[in-house]
């Protein structure tokens, strides 16, 4: 679904520890990380965590998901910018 919409994605064979795929993510660049353990499966849910600032989002495994994915990735697509931009408009 990712993969249509123009999204690289990546995901762990090797059967690491989450902190191990964390490291991995941070060594390829990768700017968020989708979690979905037996958890998050559980209970319909994805953790969208964004790499450049640690934010996570909790995101609904239904209809919406594209959606609010991309709304997310835009988000920290633009932040430095939207950063930025605020500050000097407090000057």
């Amino acid at each position: 679904m990712l993969r249509i919409s123009g999204y690289q994605v990546e995901y762990d064979l090797m059967s690491r520890g989450i902190k191990a795929q964390m490291k991995y993510a941070n060594k390829i660049g990768a700017s968020f990380v989708l979690v979905l353990g037996e958890t998050e499966l559980e209970n319909g849910t994805a953790n969208l965590k964004n790499m450049q600032t640690g934010e996570q989002t909790e995101i609904a495994l239904d209809d919406t998901f594209e959606e609010k994915f991309d709304d997310i990735a835009i988000q920290g697509m633009f932040h430095d910018i939207v950063n930025d931009f605020e500050k000097e408009c407090k000057q």
